[in-house]
């Protein structure tokens, strides 16, 4: 009736389905299923010139979204600060919202 191939491809179908399959026994209903924690991307700045930066200078750090590529690029985290006579490299620490991600 059934052929040898149909029975091999419904037996690994169902071994498959009953993998991904969890006992209710071991899941935690008190707890939340995700936390929103804020993300971290840090790094240092430099330019190979062997010039100076003046004292005044200001150091601007972007996060941009670029995944489409027929609109602006969104930011998504920004960090702009006075870097009183420091040099490069210049270290950086930008906090990102793990929702903005």
């Amino acid at each position: 009736m059934f052929n040898k191939p149909f029975i091999a491809v419904l037996a690994a179908t169902m071994l498959t389905l009953g993998g991904c399959a969890t006992d209710a026994r071991y899941v935690d209903r008190q707890a939340p299923v995700a936390e929103l924690r804020d993300k971290v991307v840090t790094g240092n700045a430099s330019y190979r010139q062997r010039i100076a930066l003046p004292a005044r200078a200001t150091f601007n750090v972007r996060l941009l979204d670029v995944s489409r590529a027929d609109a602006r690029s969104a930011i998504i985290a920004e960090e702009t600060r006075e870097i009183a006579g420091q040099q490069v490299p210049l270290p950086f620490s930008i906090r990102v919202k793990e929702h903005r991600t």
